[in-house]
C-alpha cells in the first residue's frame, strides 16, 4: 500500500496536498473491504466499522489539507515574496514625515533591533504591529553588545562635553570626526594639536556620523596601539593585512559625544544593502553614515534572507507592509528611514520604506542621489493650496504704487544667458555707456521674489527648507519655489515686466570699479540667449543682422569686462580653463556670466557687512590644514612650477603670482638642486 500512495503522489505532482491525501485513503478504504470480503460476516462486520472510521478520517484529512492549502496561500499573500512579485520595486518612496515612537520601546538582540509597545498603548487595529510580549531574555550571541559597549554609546550634553573638555584639554579634544573610507576613521582636532587623530573600530565612534563636530578621548598618546588583529585589518588599506602596527600612526581615541550635527539625521532617507548573512541589518550606500537596524517584532522574528518592509498611517504610527525575499545582496537596494539611535543600541534604528533596482542606469542612479541628498520630490499641500489662492491670476501689469519705489529699467537693453533648456530664468545682466564716454555701467539684475512670498508663510518655509535650487546632469530640476512662481512670475522671461534685485556696478575703461549701487528695480528683458550664441557672439561668427548692433556691442564689452576682472581676481590662473562638460556648448560665456555674478556676490556680502556687521552670515570656505598644506607644497612643488593653476598655495594668502618669467613665487625643488649641482 505505500508504495501505491507514493506512486500516485508522484503521478498527481504539483496537485495539491488535498487529491494526495484522497487519493491515499481510498486506497486504503479499497484495501480494509478486500480484507473483510474474504472472512467471516463477523469480520465484514468489523471491515465495515473500520471503513466508516476511514471515511471519517478520510474526510477530516481533506477538511485539514484544505485549511493548510488557505494559509499558506494567505502567508504567501502577506509576506509578498511569490515568484511574479519577488522583485518588485516600490518608487517613488514615500515624503519623509514625522513619527510618533512615543508608544515604542525599542531594543537590541542577536545582532538585531526588535521592538514592542509600552502596556499603556492601546490595542492596534488589526493587521498593524502588535505587542510583541516580553523582551527580557537572555541571548547568547557574538552580535549582542555588551554592557561595556552600549556605555560607549550614552547620549552628553553640550555643558557636560564642553566641562569634560576643560576638565583635561590635553586629552579631550573638540574635533571634527571624518570617514575616510570603511577602514579609516580619524578626527581633525580643531586646536591642530595633532595631525589626526586615529579611531581604531567603528565601535569607538559612539553616535558620530562624518563631519561631525565631536569631542574625543585620547586613549593612546603613542605610535603603537596594541590591537586586536581583527580591529587592526579594518584599520590598514584591507582586512588582514600584514602592515605593522608602527606603520599606523597615533595617536588613539574615542568619540565621547557629539557638539553638532553635520547633518541632522531626522526625517533623513538612507539608500542601503542588506547585510551579507544578516537581513536585520543595512549597510547604507554612503559610507559616512553607520550601519541602521531594521526594526523587527520580537514576538515574529523575520525569517533570515527576507527584510520587513513598513509603511505609514496618516496618524503617523508604523504599520508593517510586507517581507520581500533577498536572493543576492547585491540584487535589490533599500530605501531605510531613520527613526532614533536608543542608548542600549550600538547602532541607529530604522525602518526599511521602499524597494529600489540597483543603480546600474543614469536614471535609477539619479533616483539614488536624490534620495541620498535628500531632494525633495514635490512641494507640501499647502504650498500649492496658497499658490493656487494667491497666484493662480495672470497680473497684467504691477501697480503704480510698487513700481514708484523702484529704479525702472525697462527702456535700457537687459538680456538673460542661460541653457537652451532653462525654464527659471532668474539673473540677466546689462551694459550701459554713460554720458561722456569715459565710464560705464555693467548690470547684475537678480530676480526678486520677495513680492510674491510673504515671511512665514507656506511658501517661505518650504523655501527655506531646500534652500537652494538642484540641477542633474540629465538637465533636471528641482525648484526651490513652486512652478509658477520659480518659471512663471519670477522668470525674467523676454518682452515681460518683472521685478528685481540689481546690482549696478560703475567702471572705467579698465574695469577699475568707481562706484555701486544695490536698488530695487523693475526691467523688462529683449533677449534669451544661450551660452552657445553668447560664444558666437565673442567669437565674432555670427551673422550682423542676426542679432542688433547694440546687443552685439554689449556682449562683447561685458566679455572684456569679465575678463580684466578675473586676471585681477586669479592672476595667471585666469587663463586656465578646467575641463567641464557643463560649460563645453560655450566656455568663454560660462566664464563671463560667472565673473559677473562673483562679482554682484561680492559687493552684496561688502553692502551687507557695512551695513549690520555682526549679523551677517557669510558662506567662507575655510583655511587648509597647516600640516597638510606642507606636505602637499612639498611633494608637489615640480609640478607646481610647470602649472600656471598650482602656484597660488606658494603665495601669501590673498595674493597671486603675477611672475611674467620664471616664477619667482616657489621654493627651490630637489629637482632644482640637483641640477644645479650637476652643472657646477
Amino acid at each position: 500500500m505505500i508504495p501505491k500512495v507514493a506512486g500516485a503522489t508522484a503521478l498527481l505532482g504539483a496537485n495539491t496536498e488535498v487529491n494526495a491525501m484522497r487519493f491515499s485513503f481510498n486506497c486504503a478504504l479499497r484495501d480494509v473491504w478486500a480484507l473483510g470480503f474474504w472472512h467471516c460476516s463477523a469480520c465484514q462486520k468489523r471491515a465495515f466499522t473500520v471503513i466508516l472510521y476511514c471515511r471519517l478520517i478520510s474526510f477530516l484529512a481533506v477538511i485539514s489539507a484544505i485549511m493548510c492549502c488557505m494559509c499558506q496561500s494567505m502567508k504567501d499573500e502577506e509576506e509578498g515574496w511569490m515568484s511574479e512579485d519577488e522583485d518588485e520595486v516600490n518608487w517613488p518612496p514615500p515624503q519623509p514625515r514625522p513619527v510618533d515612537l512615543s508608544h515604542m520601546e525599542l531594543r537590541e538582540g542577536c545582532g538585531r533591533a526588535y521592538f514592542c509597545y509600552r502596556p499603556s498603548t492601546p490595542a492596534h487595529r488589526s493587521g498593524g504591529l502588535k505587542a510583541s510580549g516580553d523582551l527580557v531574555r537572555e541571548y547568547n550571541s557574538v552580535y549582542d553588545s555588551s554592557v561595556e559597549d552600549l556605555s560607549q554609546n550614552v547620549e552628553y550634553s553640550e555643558q557636560q562635553l564642553a566641562a569634560l573638555q576643560a576638565s583635561a584639554p590635553s586629552v579631550f579634544k573638540r574635533s571634527i570626526f571624518n570617514i575616510g573610507t570603511s577602514r579609516c576613521i580619524y578626527a581633525r582636532p580643531l586646536d591642530h594639536s595633532y595631525p589626526r587623530i586615529m579611531i581604531s573600530a567603528r565601535k569607538l565612534c559612539g553616535r558620530a556620523f562624518h563631519g561631525d563636530e565631536v569631542l574625543v578621548e585620547i586613549i593612546d598618546f603613542g605610535k603603537k596601539l596594541e590591537l586586536p588583529k581583527s580591529v587592526l585589518g579594518s584599520m590598514v588599506d584591507r582586512p588582514g593585512s600584514s602592515k605593522p602596527e608602527a606603520h599606523l600612526e597615533g595617536p588613539w581615541a574615542k568619540v565621547v559625544g557629539v557638539f553638532k550635527r553635520a547633518m541632522d539625521p531626522k526625517y533623513r532617507m538612507f539608500v542601503c544593502q542588506v547585510e551579507e548573512g544578516n537581513s536585520g541589518v543595512m549597510v547604507p550606500l554612503n559610507r559616512g553614515i553607520p550601519k541602521i537596524f531594521n526594526l523587527e517584532r520580537h514576538d515574529t522574528p523575520t525569517e533570515e534572507g527576507k527584510v520587513t518592509i513598513y509603511a505609514f498611517t496618516k496618524a503617523k504610527q508604523i504599520i508593517f507592509d510586507r517581507y520581500q525575499k533577498v536572493h543576492d545582496v547585491n540584487s535589490l537596494l533599500f530605501v531605510v528611514r531613520y527613526l532614533k539611535w536608543e542608548d542600549r543600541c550600538s547602532l541607529p534604528l530604522g525602518m526599511v520604506v521602499s524597494i529600489l533596482p540597483p543603480g546600474v542606469t543614469v536614471e535609477t542612479a539619479m533616483a539614488i542621489l536624490h534620495i541620498e541628498y535628500s531632494i525633495p520630490r514635490r512641494f507640501r499641500e499647502a504650498t500649492e493650496a496658497e499658490v493656487r489662492q494667491q497666484h493662480s491670476a495672470v497680473p497684467s501689469q504691477f501697480p503704480a504704487g510698487v513700481l514708484a519705489k523702484r529704479r525702472d529699467y525697462r527702456s535700457k537693453l537687459v538680456f538673460t544667458i542661460d541653457l537652451p533648456s532653462a525654464r527659471n530664468l532668474d539673473n540677466a545682466v546689462s551694459f550701459e555707456e554713460l554720458p561722456g564716454g569715459d565710464s560705464y555701467v555693467v548690470g547684475v539684475h537678480v530676480s526678486d521674489v520677495s513680492y510674491f512670498v510673504s515671511p512665514e508663510s507656506s511658501i517661505d518655509c518650504d523655501a527655506r527648507e531646500r534652500g537652494a535650487s538642484f540641477y542633474t546632469a540629465l538637465g533636471e530640476s528641482t525648484q526651490m519655489l513652486p512652478t509658477r512662481l520659480s518659471e512663471d512670475l519670477c522668470s525674467l522671461l523676454p518682452s515681460t515686466d518683472r521685478l528685481t534685485i540689481s546690482v549696478y556696478i560703475r567702471v572705467n575703461a579698465g574695469a577699475d570699479i568707481l562706484g555701486v549701487e544695490i536698488k530695487h528695480s523693475v526691467v523688462r528683458s529683449r533677449y534669451r540667449l544661450c551660452y552657445s550664441e553668447a560664444e558666437a557672439i565673442i567669437d565674432g561668427t555670427v551673422d550682423d543682422s542676426e542679432y542688433s548692433a547694440d546687443l552685439t556691442s554689449a556682449v562683447m564689452c561685458l566679455n572684456r569686462v569679465a575678463q580684466l576682472w578675473r586676471t585681477k581676481r586669479l592672476g595667471h590662473e585666469a587663463l586656465y580653463s578646467p575641463v567641464d562638460h557643463s560649460t563645453l556648448d560655450g566656455p568663454k560665456a560660462h566664464k563671463l556670466v560667472e565673473e559677473l555674478m562673483i562679482a554682484a556676490n561680492r559687493q552684496v556680502a561688502a553692502y551687507l557687512l557695512a551695513k549690520f556687521p555682526g549679523s551677517v552670515a557669510l558662506q567662507c570656505q575655510g583655511p587648509p590644514d597647516p600640516t597638510d598644506l606642507e606636505d602637499w607644497k612639498a611633494r608637489f612643488v615640480t609640478a607646481a612650477r610647470r602649472s600656471m593653476v598650482l602656484s597660488r598655495p606658494y603665495c601669501a594668502p590673498g595674493d597671486v603670482c603675477r611672475c611674467t618669467e620664471l616664477c619667482d613665487c616657489l621654493p627651490a625643488s630637489p629637482d632644482d638642486a640637483a641640477a644645479d649641482d650637476s652643472t657646477r
